[in-house]
């Protein structure tokens, strides 16, 4: 469980301090903007639904500041996974998600 905020999934939070805490704290700011971009694009994707790779790339941001968001998405109950898988920038498959 998250310790930096009672708040989580709605605020993001860390689970050690240091350079995760400093992460979490940086992107506070930024955080609720981007949940609600990715939810916008996961939403207008319908069925064909998003990964956090796809996402990232139509917000031009880095992965790093994306996936979180999705976590919390989920624990929001506003999207879930589904059991399509696509390529992701790495040439792995990753998950695709769908609002709910």
């Amino acid at each position: 469980m998250a310790k930096g905020t009672s708040r989580y999934p709605y605020s993001p939070s860390w689970k050690k301090l240091g350079t995760s805490k400093d992460a979490a704290l940086t992107i506070k700011p930024k955080a609720e903007t981007i949940r609600n971009k990715a939810l916008g694009i996961i939403k207008n994707k319908k069925d064909y639904g998003a990964t956090t790779d796809e996402v990232a790339d139509l917000l031009n941001l880095s992965i790093l500041s994306v996936r979180p968001r999705f976590t919390e998405l989920k624990l929001m109950k506003k999207i879930i996974e589904t059991e399509l898988r696509r390529k992701n920038s790495s040439g792995r498959l990753a998950t695709v998600w769908r609002s709910i």
